[in-house]
C-alpha cells in the first residue's frame, strides 16, 4: 500500500495577512505601549551610552579607514538590544495568538523562553552579518581587483536572497517559542513551502513603507558629532520597535494559518 502524498500547505492570503498585521498594530498601539515603555527607559540610555563610547569606531572617518574589527564594534549595539526586542516580541506574539493581554503597567520579562527567543534571532542575526561583513572587508580591499569585487557581489547576494526568501520561513519557529510550542526548523521549512515568494513579499510589505520614510528623514538629521550619532541612533532604536512589531504580527497570523490551520481573522486561541 502506498502511503498518502503529503498536505500541500493553503497559501498565505498576501493581502489579508498583510492588512490584518498593520491593523493589529493599530487596535492595540496602548498595549505595545504597556509592554515596551518600562524596557525602552532602560534600553535608549544604554543605547545612547553605548552609541557615544564606540563612537571612535563608528565615525565617517573610521568606517572609511577601519577594518573588520570596527565594523563588527557597530554592530554592538544592534546584539545589546536583542534581549529587549526579544521579551517585547513574546509579549506580543502570546497577545496575538492567545489575546493575553497586559494589565500590569509594569513589564520585564526575562526568563528562559525569551533568552531561548534571544538566541535564535541571534543566530538568525549571524548567518546574514557573516557574509554580509566579509563582503565589506573584500569591497575595501579590492583596489582594481575583480575577483575580490566578484566575491563580494556574491556574499551580498547570499545576504538579500537570506534575508528576503529563507528567514521568513525559518523564522515562524518564533511565535512557536512564544506559545511555548515546539516547532523545529526543518517544521517550519516544511509547513511553508510553497510560500517563499508570499512570505518574502508579506515581509517587505510590513516592513519598506515603515523603514522608507524613516530612512528617507534619517538621511539629513545630522550625525557629525559624537552626540548627534548617539541622538540619532537611539531615535532609530525608538522607532525599530514599532517597525519590528508589525512583523512579529506577521509572524504570528502566518503561524496561526500553517501551524494551527486557521483563518488569519480567527479570534485568538484561549
Amino acid at each position: 500500500m502506498s502511503s498518502p502524498a503529503p498536505t500541500i500547505p493553503r497559501p498565505l492570503p498576501f493581502w489579508r495577512a498583510v492588512g490584518a498585521s498593520y491593523m493589529t498594530v493599530v487596535r492595540n498601539l496602548g498595549q505595545l505601549a504597556r509592554i515596551s515603555w518600562l524596557w525602552l527607559v532602560i534600553l535608549l540610555p544604554v543605547s545612547a551610552a553605548v552609541q557615544w563610547l564606540i563612537w571612535p569606531w563608528t565615525n565617517e572617518v573610521a568606517q572609511r579607514e577601519g577594518g573588520t574589527t570596527a565594523e563588527l564594534i557597530g554592530y554592538l549595539p544592534d546584539i545589546i538590544e536583542l534581549p529587549v526586542l526579544a521579551s517585547i516580541a513574546v509579549a506580543w506574539h502570546r497577545l496575538v495568538l492567545h489575546q493575553e493581554r497586559m494589565h500590569s503597567a509594569f513589564y520585564l520579562r526575562l526568563d528562559r523562553l525569551v533568552l531561548r527567543y534571544t538566541l535564535i534571532v541571534l543566530a538568525f542575526f549571524v548567518l546574514v552579518l557573516v557574509p554580509e561583513v566579509y563582503a565589506i572587508f573584500l569591497l575595501k580591499d579590492a583596489v582594481d581587483n575583480l575577483l575580490a569585487v566578484a566575491a563580494a557581489s556574491i556574499n551580498i547576494a547570499i545576504v538579500v536572497l537570506a534575508s528576503i526568501f529563507v528567514l521568513p520561513r525559518f523564522s515562524l519557529v518564533l511565535p512557536g517559542i512564544a506559545v511555548g510550542e515546539n516547532l523545529s526548523l526543518a517544521g517550519a521549512w516544511r509547513l511553508t513551502r510553497r510560500n517563499t515568494w508570499r512570505l518574502a513579499m508579506a515581509t517587505l510589505a510590513c516592513s519598506l513603507p515603515l523603514v522608507a520614510p524613516f530612512a528617507f528623514l534619517m538621511w539629513y538629521f545630522p550625525r557629525t558629532t559624537r552626540t548627534s550619532m548617539a541622538l540619532t541612533m537611539t531615535l532609530n532604536t525608538l522607532v525599530y520597535v514599532l517597525i519590528v512589531t508589525v512583523g512579529v504580527t506577521l509572524l504570528s497570523l502566518a503561524y496561526r494559518h500553517f501551524v494551527w490551520r486557521q483563518d488569519i481573522g480567527a479570534p485568538p486561541s484561549a
